[in-house]
């Protein structure tokens, strides 16, 4: 796949100050047809596990043209132009892509999909490493769609593009808000996971980090490799902390029952090297 610019994504910013000025403001319905043809459309998607190529590309574009001509003014039609805009984006048909977002934007200026096709521009931009033109339409969806379904994500996507420009301390607001509200679902485990690393590592808060990756650690649905790194991060605090029995065994740990993580079991060899090292020249200064 050939590699695109998306310069137009910015265009959604100008079209969310005229939300007010174009468009039906009327509810938007619920249409059960429309929603299977939708469905059917994602799951010729969903089969491919890419974009859809050739003559299924081309029907699961004809089902989601049917829903817009079709059922207007529905939330089926404004969801099936979010997703033309994204497909034909990710296939570099940028000019496509524009056409369908400016249709959404202008003819459904009240839906909810206006949010969604805002992350899924910031995820395009994040993927082609243009996190700080992402940061604006992450801000949009917190401003127009406080407390929906749109919002963890949002948070993490705004702490996660801040850490990656290396902000830092500016990612920890977000970050914290999204584990305070949210503190049960999947998504606030990841930032649990994201504050431990920025406050061991970053920020320099060792307390701060432990607090957050004693979660991580404790919840058995996390992958391996990140429970591996939160052990190895907490192993770095206990050491910073001259708690070096508990920053040994946690290091051990690491390199007992995670031997399947390359990556974190070399780190935690270096450091219990370096512990071991450091409670020897304690002993000997004795």
């Amino acid at each position: 796949m050939r590699t695109m610019t998306l310069p137009f994504i910015l265009t959604a910013l100008w079209l969310s100050a005229m939300v007010g000025t174009v468009g039906s403001a009327q509810p938007l319905t619920d249409s059960p047809q429309a929603q299977a043809l939708v469905d059917q459309a994602l799951g010729i998607w969903a089969d491919t596990r890419t974009q859809p190529v050739g003559d299924r590309a081309l029907q699961a574009k004809a089902l989601l043209e049917q829903v817009v001509a079709n059922y207007a003014a529905t939330n089926q039609a404004a969801a099936a132009l979010r997703h033309l805009a994204y497909g034909h984006a990710r296939k570099g048909l940028k000019d496509q892509a524009q056409a369908y977002w400016d249709r959404l934007f202008q003819e459904y200026p009240t839906s909810q999909e206006r949010g969604h096709a805002w992350m899924d521009q910031a995820r395009l931009l994040a993927d082609q490493r243009q996190h700080e033109k992402a940061l604006p339409l992450l801000e949009n969806v917190l401003n127009e769609f406080p407390k929906t379904e749109l919002e963890p994500e949002a948070l993490f996507l705004k702490g996660d593009y801040l850490w990656v420009l290396d902000r830092p301390k500016e990612a920890l607001a977000p970050l914290e808000r999204l584990v305070a509200d949210y503190g049960e679902t999947k998504i606030a485990l990841r930032a649990h996971y994201v504050l431990g690393y920025i406050k061991a590592i970053q920020v320099v808060d060792a307390s701060g980090a432990m607090a957050h990756l004693v979660i991580v650690i404790a919840n058995e649905d996390i992958d391996p490799e990140r429970v591996a790194w939160s052990l190895f991060l907490m192993a770095e605090c206990n050491a910073r902390l001259w708690n070096h029995a508990a920053a040994m065994a946690q290091c051990e740990d690491v390199i007992n029952n995670f031997s399947q993580c390359r990556q974190p079991v070399i780190s935690a060899q270096a450091l219990l090297k370096w512990v071991r090292w450091q409670v020897g020249a304690v002993k000997g200064a004795k």
